[in-house]
């Protein structure tokens, strides 16, 4: 196979695969990585510790449609261009209370032609992006949603919370749930 300019070989992206903690504290989820179709992602952990890796829909905890990937240290994952096609995927250790303690990661996959079409895209000025901060309902209103649908935003823009009624605030949860350990305190007031 001849490699154009716009494509590259392969990559093997290892991740430490633990409970992130700073200071004796749970700080939150793993970082969320960028790969490419075709890359393959290895889960490496200290074998004293127990844990596995579960690929899940949705970047919740909730592992009733998780499929095992492995479960010994060195796993792997090649992401395929299904993947590309749901620009993200979520991996979980399964484990009694890892995952709630933030063992858990955001794959943002992308394939060769959306990362093209992205570099060749001239600079834009910083946006502000309005979010319509409401408590979110399912469908039929007998239960509350999970979470709000991803917004993407880029370096420099401005996140704006706007509200019609009552009182609301915003945190920054760095674990992707309504914890409070590692929440930051953003703001209380509309816009």
């Amino acid at each position: 196979e001849v490699l154009t300019s716009t494509s590259r070989p392969a990559e093997t992206i290892v991740l430490d695969w633990v409970i992130p903690q700073t200071d004796d504290a749970v700080s939150g989820t793993l970082p969320a990585r960028t790969v490419r179709v075709g890359d393959t992602v290895r889960f490496e952990w200290d074998s004293q510790w127990s844990h596995n890796v579960y690929k899940i829909p949705q970047n919740t905890c909730d592992f009733t449609y998780g499929i095992t990937i492995g479960e010994i240290s060195g796993t792997k994952y090649t992401v395929t261009s299904e993947d590309a096609d749901m620009g993200e995927i979520f991996f979980a250790c399964e484990i009694s209370g890892h995952c709630d303690m933030g063992q858990m990661v955001t794959i943002i996959v992308v394939n060769d032609n959306q990362l093209n079409a992205q570099q060749q895209q001239p600079e834009e000025e910083p946006q502000t992006i309005r979010v319509n901060w409401i408590i979110p309902t399912s469908d039929d209103d007998s239960a509350l949603a999970t979470q709000f649908p991803t917004t993407r935003v880029r370096v420099g823009d401005t996140v704006s919370f706007e509200w019609e009624r009552g009182s609301h605030n915003v945190f920054l949860h760095p674990s992707q749930t309504c914890l409070e350990v590692g929440a930051v305190f953003i703001g209380r007031n509309n816009g």
